[in-house]
């Protein structure tokens, strides 16, 4: 587990724990900032973008990366850790991008995902004029600068458009691109963008490589003690002197039903303690702690859920009998809706 921190700063979680004593306060809220919680499909996602690089120089059609999340899933976070893997080189007599990140805005064009995708490479390019002129010109400054990965992120807005033929251009753009560039192409998006590849039988196939990051099980022994390994890691990670064990049968559980297993909700509640924590002297997690994170950090994403750490005691059971009436209630709130539109 790395850390990307400024100089003179430890830069692994073993150098961290090991200089702990000798860092001031800002030092350490600046730590569990940057610190990357465990993302069980970094490699998974990793390697496979890392193949699709290797093997296009020889491919007649380069093979692409589908990347399916929900919401806090780790999506963007995992897109920003594989720029910061290939980071951009500004050099005296030229520029090398081997990956470039934009993040899809509603309502999605071709023309403006092309003009976002000129402008990351050049704050100094011409976005005037039609689009097949601008594809033509990003064309040539994806060669020009190197490029070998272009991950598009948030793509169910594609999703959003209300005119199918918009999305049609969409998609028929995308596959263009990925093949007049010879690039790997990643769209990582929730998983109804996957829909994207119903409108264009091409653009399917050039995304044989579909990754779904599913939250995380606690309906068995393995799996509970899969999360609890999980909490082990990124509580040791955080900079605190002592442990909470918030792997601990009276913790675990509490804290998967506040993140409904997804390790993005969780990673921003340990982190969101721990600096709460810091700010006020402590030295180690606490259900105190925890409470406030997640009316901090949790509580605008899930209303309706109630503040686990205000409880004594949450079981296993407890906690995934809670998450699936608060989604049996959600669901059949968004169905009376839509019959309300009917």
């Amino acid at each position: 587990m790395t850390t990307t921190l400024e100089d003179g700063l430890p830069e692994t979680t073993e150098e961290m724990r090991q200089c702990l004593h000798k860092l001031t306060i800002e030092q350490k809220i600046h730590l569990a900032h940057q610190t990357l919680l465990p993302y069980p499909y970094f490699h998974q996602i990793f390697d496979s973008i890392d193949e699709c690089r290797r093997i296009n120089p020889f491919r007649e059609e380069p093979e692409c990366v589908f990347v399916g999340g929900e919401t806090n899933a780790g999506k963007t976070t995992i897109a920003k850790e594989y720029v910061a893997k290939y980071p951009r080189e500004d050099l005296e007599t030229r520029t090398r991008i081997p990956v470039i990140h934009i993040r899809v805005y509603s309502p999605p064009s071709s023309t403006t995902l092309c003009k976002q995708t000129l402008y990351a490479i050049s704050t100094t390019t011409d976005l005037r004029g039609p689009t097949d002129r601008h594809t033509a010109n990003l064309v040539a400054l994806l060669h020009d600068v190197k490029n070998e990965v272009i991950i598009f992120d948030e793509v169910q807005e594609f999703h959003h458009n209300k005119r199918v033929e918009t999305s049609l251009v969409l998609a028929s753009w995308i596959k263009d691109l990925s093949g007049l560039a010879h690039v790997t192409i990643v769209l990582m998006g929730m998983p109804k963008a996957e829909t994207l590849f119903s409108l264009n039988e091409q653009l399917s196939r050039r995304f044989p490589r579909r990754i779904r990051i599913q939250p995380f099980k606690y309906d068995t022994a393995d799996a509970q003690k899969e999360f609890d390994t999980l909490l082990t890691d990124a509580e040791f990670a955080m900079p605190l002197e002592y442990p909470l064990h918030i792997d601990s049968p009276n913790i675990a559980p509490r804290i998967y039903y506040a993140s409904n297993g997804c390790i993005g909700f969780a990673s921003d509640l340990i982190r969101g303690a721990t600096i709460r924590g810091l700010e006020r002297g402590d030295r180690q997690l606490s259900t105190d702690l925890l409470s406030q994170s997640f009316e901090e950090n949790i509580r605008e994403h899930f209303q309706s859920k109630v503040n686990p750490f205000k409880r004594k005691t949450l079981s296993p059971e407890q906690a995934l009998e809670l998450i699936a009436t608060e989604k049996r209630k959600s669901d059949d709130k968004k169905k009376e809706g839509k019959n309300e539109l009917v």
